[in-house]
């Protein structure tokens, strides 16, 4: 072999190594690689509410979860909100009075100190499962009572126990991670009666609570005892609803959840399809999420070809035992495509409240800025920009749950990414019906 083409084969294995080196290094650092066998959640058994918990104990956990919520979530890529380290700091200051703290203490202190990051999506598993025994909702700054058919009366309340209502909301909305306004109106609605909340902030829950309310500017009593939360309505159906000679597809998609029920509904889309059904309704009020492949699923079963969020994928220890990530630190980025369009020009209307949340918002979001159809009822309490791919820990000594986001969703519009809220083209107020709202604008347009 002469020289020049020994040399000329030494300089091809350098420039290969280094086209390889380089394919590694650009893999490493924009593709999300797998190669551990990921590790489920194994939960312990919970302890009581009233567990009384050592200093020692309150401090193991409280350093166990900073580190993680640190390490794991993606808003610590970004610029931190200043009331995070002042809430990261009180939850520290806790061990000081740790000597008489409960489980049901350490929990709602936790739940104080998560709420700070503003993430609906990170939080506490809230053990507690009684509120109090009536039923309200909160309209323009103002608790009012519902009638037994649940519509909305003129009776406002102005105090529970001893605390009045704007102090009570006040420390509400310290305590339960909210994204904006509507965020706030559901946790309000949701814990506003929950019994160990309302233990914590000191009114005392061993008898019937006072609540007291105005009716015609005269104050009155009654006394309340507690119930069980309501399961909520995740059922998943859909059915022809005809109104005024139109044919309407009504879809109930209660939960994002693959399964029978769901697979049923995409068998009724294509049976709709087929009698040429133009009109459709998709119900995802009090839909919290679940699986973001059931919105896609449904809407590409109806046709529509759907642009996607980007992401954020934060990586970290957490994120590499449960997802298997080659990384353990850093984060990889897509950014996400707006590219959609109404290919069978159908008439779509999706139904949205401050109770529409992660994967369910999601559906909401591409219809919106794919201009795929109208959205009527009311904004959701998620933002726009979501955390989520969602995590669970269980803290060693309370034994307490948190979910933590380990991603963040992007928009796939980006010239709306700075529109935080989705506001609904067709807003209804709490005392209408969304579905009536909706109606009425399919049939008289």
């Amino acid at each position: 072999m002469n020289k020049k083409l020994l040399i000329s084969i030494i300089y091809m294995i350098i420039i290969s190594i280094t086209i390889i080196i380089g394919i590694i290094i650009y893999s490493y650092f924009n593709f999300i690689i797998r190669i551990y066998e990921p590790l489920p959640f194994k939960m312990s058994d919970l302890r009581q509410e009233e567990t009384k918990l050592s200093e020692k104990e309150v401090e193991e956990d409280i350093e166990y979860l900073i580190k993680i919520i640190e390490d794991t979530h993606p808003i610590f890529l970004e610029e931190v909100p200043e009331e995070y380290y002042k809430s990261k700091q009180e939850l520290i200051c806790l061990t000081n009075k740790s000597k008489s703290m409960t489980v049901g203490n350490l929990e709602y202190y936790i739940s104080k100190y998560l709420s700070s990051i503003k993430d609906g999506h990170t939080k506490v598993e809230w053990s507690n499962q009684k509120i109090l025994n009536i039923n309200f909702n909160y309209i323009n700054g103002k608790l009012y009572l519902l009638d037994e058919e649940s519509n909305i009366t003129n009776k406002f309340i102005t105090k529970i126990g001893n605390l009045k209502i704007d102090n009570i909301i006040n420390k509400l909305l310290s305590t339960f991670p909210s994204e904006n306004y509507w965020g706030e109106v559901a946790n309000i609605e949701n814990y506003i009666g929950d019994k160990l909340f309302l233990e914590n902030i000191g009114i005392n829950c061993n008898e019937k609570v006072l609540i007291t309310y105005m009716e015609e500017k005269e104050e009155k009593n009654i006394r309340v005892d507690f119930k069980y939360r309501a399961i909520y309505n995740n059922i998943i159906y859909s059915k022809i609803i005809e109104e005024s000679k139109e044919k309407i597809a009504y879809i109930r998609l209660g939960i994002c959840q693959q399964g029978t029920q769901f697979d049923t509904v995409l068998d009724d889309v294509e049976r709709y399809k087929e009698i040429g059904i133009e009109n459709y309704i998709i119900d995802i009020t009090g839909n919290t999420g679940g699986q973001q492949v059931v919105s896609e699923k449904l809407l590409e079963a109806l046709g529509l070809k759907i642009g996607n969020y980007g992401t954020i994928i934060r990586f970290s220890q957490l994120s590499q035992e449960r997802k298997g990530y080659l990384r353990k630190n850093g984060y990889s980025k897509y950014d996400g495509n707006n590219n959609s369009y109404n290919k069978d020009n159908i008439n779509l209307y999706v139904l949205t409240d401050e109770f529409t949340f992660s994967a369910a918002q999601l559906l909401a979001v591409i219809v919106k800025d794919g201009n795929l159809g109208k959205i009527v009822g009311r904004p959701s309490g998620n933002n726009t920009l979501i955390y989520g791919d969602v995590e669970p820990i269980q803290l060693p000594n309370s034994r307490i749950i948190i979910y933590i986001s380990t991603g963040k969703w992007l928009r796939p519009d980006k010239s709306k990414r700075n529109e935080m809220i989705l506001f609904p083209d067709i807003y209804v107020p709490k005392n209408k019906s969304i579905l009536d709202m909706a109606i009425k604008d399919i049939i008289y347009n």
